[in-house]
């Protein structure tokens, strides 16, 4: 007669005391299933108990669902790790590209040529340090070029409640930041439930061995 065992204390009690040191990786993978929230049942013998549930069929289905889940978790790791990689910020990468790029010299010429040019500048900071990164170099692009843009942007700054505004370069670092943080997060709770669910393959791995053996 098979016996629903819910926790493993309750399965230690079906292995015979001389037993109890031997199918150490069968007793670990029967501990991971059931603390995983798996339903058991074995017979009781006089040896070693028999796995009687899950049955292979119920085990191999699992096995591919979990196998399915664990290649989804690791293409959204791989988007995540992207992700978290782009939003880095390259000190060294960041000047090297800086020094070879012409609109940067062109912004530096203005700064030291053109007076309205460095006051708005330094009233608005904009993330200069990005200007290689496709999103930012448009609107650069726009504030090193365009008189108009700069004076939209000077007569924000300087309202009521542009004067209450961090300067742009620390504002976007800000958001950098958090966007950082939150690719982060996400990464650690998705190693997390792929870790867990790797044990339980590997248990399920074993206790179809287990019960193909049977």
């Amino acid at each position: 007669m098979a016996i629903t065992i819910g926790s493993f204390a309750e399965f230690k009690k079906l292995v015979p005391k001389d037993m109890a040191d031997s199918h150490s990786s069968r007793q670990a993978a029967v501990e991971t299933y059931l603390a995983m929230g798996g339903v058991t049942k074995f017979k009781k013998t006089g040896g070693f108990p028999v796995l009687v549930y899950p049955t292979p069929k119920r085990l191999g289905d699992q096995i591919r669902e979990a196998e399915k889940k664990i290649a989804g978790w690791d293409k959204s790791l791989g988007d995540w790790h992207r992700r978290h990689k782009h939003l880095k910020t390259d000190k060294i990468t960041d000047v090297a590209k800086r020094a070879a790029d012409p609109l940067y010299w062109e912004h530096r010429a203005k700064l030291l040529t053109d007076p309205a040019y460095r006051a708005t500048h330094d009233l608005v900071r904009p993330p200069m340090h990005l200007l290689h990164r496709e999103k930012w170099r448009k609107r650069l692009k726009l504030f090193i070029r365009s008189k108009e843009y700069r004076l939209r942007l000077h007569e924000a700054r300087v309202s009521s409640i542009g004067k209450k505004r961090a300067p742009m370069t620390e504002e976007v670092e800000a958001r950098l930041d958090f966007n950082r943080q939150m690719a982060q997060n996400e990464l650690k709770k998705i190693e997390e439930k792929r870790n867990k669910l790797k044990k339980k393959l590997g248990a399920m791995k074993t206790l179809l061995a287990w019960s193909k053996s049977a």
